[in-house]
C-alpha cells in the first residue's frame, strides 16, 4: 500500500491506476478481497478528500459507489462460504428422508424480522455517530458538525426507517438490503439472511 504522502508526487499517472483498480474475488479468497478493496476504498477516500479539481472529484466519488457495490459483493460470497461451513449437504443417502428437518431447521432460524429492523435502526445510529460523522468524507462535504446538534434528527430518522414512503427492501439470494433516508442522505444497509448487519451506505450528493 502506497503511504498518503506519496500521493502529490505521482500525480495524474498514480491517480490513473487509482480509478481503474478492482480487486477481483471468488469464493476461495472472498477474505482476502474484503481487506484489499478496504484498503482500496481507503486510499480513494484520501485522496477525494485532498483533491481540488471538482471533475476527478466526481470521478473518485464514483470509483466509491463502485468499491462499495464490489464490496457488498464479496462480504456477501464470505456469508455465503461461512453459512455452507456451518450447514454442510446431506449426503444423498439421507437427503430424501432429510428435507422436511433441513425445512424446519430453516424456519426456526429465520430470523424475526422486527427484530432484524430494530438491529439496523441501532447499527444506523451508531454507525452515523462513531464512524461516519469522523471521517473525512464527511467533514469534507458538511464541514465539522456536533451530534448534539444533529443526533436528534438522525435518530428520528432512524426509527421510521425501513416503514417510512423513502424505505424500500430488496431481496437478494443471502442478503436483504433496506434503502431509505437518514439526514436527508440516501442510505442502503444490507443485512444477512441470519439478520447480522454487513454493510451500511450513506451517499453523498
Amino acid at each position: 500500500m502506497i503511504p498518503n504522502h506519496v500521493f502529490p508526487l505521482v500525480g495524474p499517472f498514480f491517480l490513473g491506476i487509482l480509478l481503474l483498480a478492482s480487486p477481483a474475488f471468488s469464493d476461495e479468497n472472498s477474505s482476502e478481497c474484503i481487506q484489499k478493496l478496504m484498503r482500496v476504498r481507503q486510499a480513494v477516500m484520501n485522496e477525494f478528500c485532498r483533491q481540488p479539481d471538482v471533475e476527478i472529484r466526481q470521478q473518485l466519488f464514483s470509483k466509491l459507489k463502485e468499491i462499495g457495490r464490489r464490496l457488498d459483493l464479496a462480504i456477501q460470497a464470505q456469508q455465503q462460504k461461512t453459512d455452507s461451513a456451518k450447514h454442510p449437504s446431506v449426503s444423498n443417502s439421507e437427503e430424501a428422508g432429510s428435507s422436511e428437518t433441513y425445512e424446519g431447521t430453516d424456519n426456526q432460524d429465520k430470523p424475526d424480522p422486527k427484530e432484524v429492523l430494530k438491529k439496523v435502526r441501532k447499527k444506523i445510529i451508531e454507525y452515523f455517530r462513531d464512524d461516519f460523522m469522523p471521517s473525512d468524507e464527511f467533514r469534507s462535504a458538511f464541514g465539522p458538525q456536533k451530534w448534539s446538534q444533529i443526533g436528534a434528527e438522525v435518530e428520528a430518522d432512524a426509527r421510521k426507517f425501513g416503514a417510512g414512503e423513502d424505505s424500500e427492501v430488496y431481496e437478494e439470494d443471502n442478503s436483504l438490503t433496506y434503502t431509505g433516508r437518514i439526514w436527508d442522505l440516501y442510505t442502503e444497509v444490507t443485512v444477512s439472511r441470519s439478520g447480522e448487519v454487513q454493510n451500511i451506505y450513506f451517499e453523498i450528493d
